[in-house]
């Protein structure tokens, strides 16, 4: 083992490190990563075992869950689903609607322009808040769209070529995706 005077981080942690090497597809992995995959395994069986539950509650809870899981059915309808809320936000004529729209896409859970909710107070854990937090950027804060150094500027380009590939596979055209995905960047 390591010397605790000359490297405690590997004496520390070393063992754990040699015995759990970050997995190829993941950035880190720690006891947290481990500890979350292995909840969501335990989820994964509950929901599938529920599908083939007795009463309706639980039954209901498994079909839900076997559709989200239905990729077939997912990719095969495509952007069909959003059909309706992308004709009603292509259909907004003037400002004086813009509130009313809003409202609408909140209510089926899309944050339009900010997101609004409930957590935690941070200074009083047995009291629960109203939350409001901003919305609208794609890239996680503000100043990812005005740096100019090689990196910033390479995660912009990958950026609006994302939003060209989903605009793309919501039935846009190449070229007017491209010019799309330039006017939301």
């Amino acid at each position: 083992g390591a010397d605790p005077c000359s490297d405690f981080y590997q004496f520390a942690c070393g063992g754990w490190l040699a015995a759990n090497p970050i997995p190829a597809d993941r950035a880190r992995w720690g006891r947290f990563d481990e500890l979350r995959e292995k909840n969501l395994e335990v989820l994964r069986r509950v929901l599938e075992q529920a599908a083939a539950g007795r009463d309706a509650a639980t039954k209901k809870i498994g079909d839900y869950y076997a559709t989200c899981m239905d990729e077939e059915t997912i990719n095969r309808r495509g952007a069909t689903p959003l059909e309706p809320d992308l004709k009603n936000i292509a259909s907004l004529q003037g400002a004086d609607r813009l509130p009313e729209l809003v409202a609408e896409l909140h209510k089926t859970g899309v944050n339009a322009l900010f997101g609004f909710g409930a957590e935690g107070d941070f200074k009083d854990a047995t009291t629960v808040i109203a939350v409001a937090a901003q919305g609208g950027m794609g890239l996680p804060d503000r100043d990812y769209y005005f740096r100019h150094d090689a990196r910033s500027v390479d995660i912009r380009k990958q950026y609006e070529a994302h939003v060209a590939k989903m605009l793309a596979l919501a039935g846009t055209s190449a070229a007017q995706a491209n010019t799309d995905a330039a006017t939301v960047m």
